[in-house]
């Protein structure tokens, strides 16, 4: 939804192709996404990039295919891209790259009045949307009109209950918290090898940059519920009921969560060469689960927002561009809104009510 991409063969090399990636989103920084897509390419986590203006980019044409919402249950699939995001978010020079952003990504949503998701939809679409006269002849459309109508009534509250999230983490103390995130982790945006198993490369760094730790690990289960590959309007396809059901279980200790969990910090631990994984482990579980489930949350709000920030909303009073926005933005907004209310019943008793100080005595 953010580019167009168009893979280009060779009229007397078929094997020989390149991909042309057209640069689409309102709502990312081009020009820091290509610096980290040569930085990951020259790694081998990335495609190699070939050719880059601002309009577009050449890049290497990975053998490989997208991931389905299903493989990203998988256990071996899992472990491996547990280890890949923890590299990817402690990498030093990814970390470098964004060392002149001091503003943490899922802050700036409701921070930054210019450029937050937040503060873009309350100027750039809210009094469109909710005067739309060819949204309310829809019936769907007058249904989510209203819906984001009433909700933004109590717009502070639901800034209230973001800040809420955040609130406890204070990057002076640990700064470890902040890390160089992927920040649109799913099934799209990695792509497995169609020759060598469990090779998988990330794409799509577009939304990259300083965030949580738990951001992307939180993507990743979000993302296990939702289902892209849909060739009819609305072409997604939410699982909430699963979804629901997986987070009840992640208070297990023998649940998947757990595992992924376990490999992440792992990762982390040999990273860092840390003496005594195993104490180390033990002692950040739960203040990264801690971390991950306040991710979900915000990942949540924060999707609802881009979706009517990238839509033509422009267009919302004509018959077109309200069928376009009705399409897939609009009704991806509302499925994800919903979503954060189910599952916030569920997560925010679980949540710590402040965080371990490294300083005091018997911390980590």
């Amino acid at each position: 939804m953010s580019n167009k991409t168009y893979i280009v063969s060779s009229k007397t090399k078929e094997e020989a192709k390149i991909v042309i990636r057209i640069f689409l989103s309102k709502a990312s920084d081009f020009d820091l996404e290509s610096k980290i897509f040569k930085c990951l390419g020259g790694q081998g986590i990335g495609p190699k990039e070939i050719e880059v203006t601002p309009v577009y980019r050449v890049e290497e044409c990975i053998d490989g295919r997208a991931l389905t919402y299903l493989e990203l249950r998988d256990s071996e699939i899992g472990t491996r891209l547990m280890q890949m995001i923890c590299q990817m978010n402690y990498d030093e020079n990814l970390k470098e790259l964004v060392s002149d952003r001091t503003s943490i990504q899922s802050r700036d949503f409701i921070e930054d009045r210019q450029k937050g998701w937040f503060w873009r939809y309350k100027e750039e679409v809210q009094k469109t949307l909710e005067g739309s006269s060819q949204l309310r002849l829809r019936p769907r459309g007058r249904i989510i009109q209203e819906y984001f109508t009433k909700l933004m009534q109590h717009e502070d509250e639901l800034i209230s209950d973001y800040r809420e999230l955040f609130s406890i983490y204070d990057p002076a103390k640990r700064p470890h918290d902040v890390v160089f995130s992927h920040n649109d982790f799913q099934e799209n945006n990695v792509l497995i090898n169609n020759t060598e198993q469990l090779k998988l490369t990330l794409i799509d760094f577009e939304y990259s940059g300083p965030n949580y730790r738990g951001y992307d690990i939180a993507s990743f289960m979000n993302e296990q519920f939702m289902d892209y590959i849909i060739k009819e309007a609305p072409f997604f396809k939410i699982m909430p009921e699963e979804y629901c059901e997986y987070l009840r279980d992640s208070v297990k200790a023998s649940s998947i969560f757990e595992e992924h969990i376990e490999s992440y910090l792992r990762t982390y631990a040999s990273l860092i060469n840390t003496p005594n994984p195993e104490e180390f482990i033990k002692n950040e579980r739960a203040i990264f689960k801690d971390q991950v489930y306040r991710c979900i949350l915000m990942s949540h709000i924060q999707w609802v927002f881009w979706c009517f920030i990238m839509m033509p909303h422009e267009r919302l009073n004509t018959e077109e561009g309200a069928n376009k926005c009705l399409e897939f933005h609009m009704e991806y907004a509302y499925q994800r809104m919903q979503l954060y209310f189910k599952v916030r019943n569920i997560i925010l008793p679980s949540l710590a009510h402040r965080l371990p100080d490294p300083n005091e005595e018997g911390s980590d």
